[in-house]
């Protein structure tokens, strides 16, 4: 009886918890990525930490050499690949069950600090003038505690730097939630297929 309870807490608990984010140092120096920190966690309450992994550049490398991890990125790029339509296009349902899942994701305390420079001084001007406005209606205002800067870097060449720090976050339930509803719909997927097959083969029988 003991045993049922605690494993009824562990339940109520792991349900209760979220999967969060925590990416501490992300920067992009001319399109290479020099610093990198992320801490992946499952949280209580979305407070308390339970399990937590520490990723950086050198272990993404070590992890990207690992067959297994080299078996689910290739399954996910096939996966990715079914997506795309003979003329490369993405399928708009895709597009919407994505953008109905981002929903369920929550993201705090955004920090991002950026250097853009090219050849010309108007367009370092307009693209300077134009991401601060892109993340001032798109990011800043839907996220509380936003706090940006992109500066001009007025040089005769190319110039990129950008730096990001960023909470995501997103329920345990939420996640069973948004399986389900995929698996659901390949598995309606997979029987509209075969209902299509039987009709053609019983009306040329």
């Amino acid at each position: 009886m003991a045993i049922f309870f605690v494993i009824i807490i562990l339940v109520i608990i792991f349900l209760s918890s979220s999967l969060k984010i925590s990416i501490e140092d992300f920067k992009i120096y001319n399109k290479k990525i020099t610093n990198l920190k992320i801490i992946i966690s499952i949280a209580f309450l979305n407070e308390i930490n339970l399990l937590q992994i520490t990723l950086n550049k050198e272990k993404i490398e070590n992890l990207k050499k690992n067959k297994i991890i080299k078996k689910i990125i290739k399954k996910v790029q096939e996966e990715i690949l079914k997506d795309y339509t003979n003329e490369n296009k993405i399928k708009v349902n895709k597009i919407k069950e994505g953008l109905k899942s981002l929903k369920y994701v929550s993201i705090k305390n955004i920090k991002i600090k950026g250097k853009v420079g090219t050849a010309n001084a108007v367009i370092t001007a307009f693209l300077t003038t134009f991401l601060n406005l892109f993340i001032t209606f798109f990011i800043a205002r839907k996220v509380n505690n936003t706090k940006y800067e992109i500066l001009p870097v007025y040089i005769d060449e190319n110039y990129f730097e950008l730096s990001i720090k960023c909470i995501i976050s997103i329920k345990v339930v939420h996640i069973i939630h948004i399986a389900r509803l995929l698996k659901r719909k390949e598995s309606d997927k997979i029987d509209g297929r075969t209902s299509n097959r039987r009709s053609y083969a019983n009306s040329h029988g």
